[in-house]
């Protein structure tokens, strides 16, 4: 790649992130989303999708939280920025809810202008973290 492309990239998503929100003001227009139902409970879904981040999650900042009392996961995702910190504007959200011991609701959502094609095929992002979901770690 060349000298030039790199550069243009790394201003790219140095800029991009001051285009999206905070997450408390993001609201349900602002993300293109992914909803299903999973056949494993809640803490499962989240221990997936956090081993995701884990294992492939370079360039991505997840801030998770499992909450037992109410049977729900969440997470809020950023970009990394250059200097390794979180970009101020979310990258999206997870929402892992239990609908019973052995199913759990899965919401996926990224902010509209991440999940547009010009960052590739339009929900690629989602789809990445659905695979997680499933326990298929695809590090693309």
């Amino acid at each position: 790649m060349s000298k030039i492309r790199i550069i243009m990239i790394l201003i790219l998503f140095s800029i991009l992130p001051s285009c999206s929100k905070p997450i408390g003001q993001l609201t349900e227009n602002d993300m293109g989303w992914t909803r299903a139902e999973m056949p494993m409970n809640y803490q499962a879904v989240y221990r997936n999708v956090n081993e995701g981040f884990r294992r492939c999650g370079s360039g991505l900042i997840a801030e998770g939280n499992l909450y037992t009392d109410i049977q729900e996961g969440h997470f809020d995702l950023y970009l990394a920025t250059l200097m390794g910190g979180k970009a101020p504007g979310a990258l999206g959200v997870i929402n892992i809810k239990e609908i019973d011991s052995n199913h759990a609701k899965i919401s996926i959502g990224i902010v509209n202008v991440f999940d547009n094609p010009i960052f590739g095929k339009k929900g690629k992002g989602r789809e990445r973290f659905f695979n997680w979901a499933n326990g298929i770690y695809e590090c693309d």
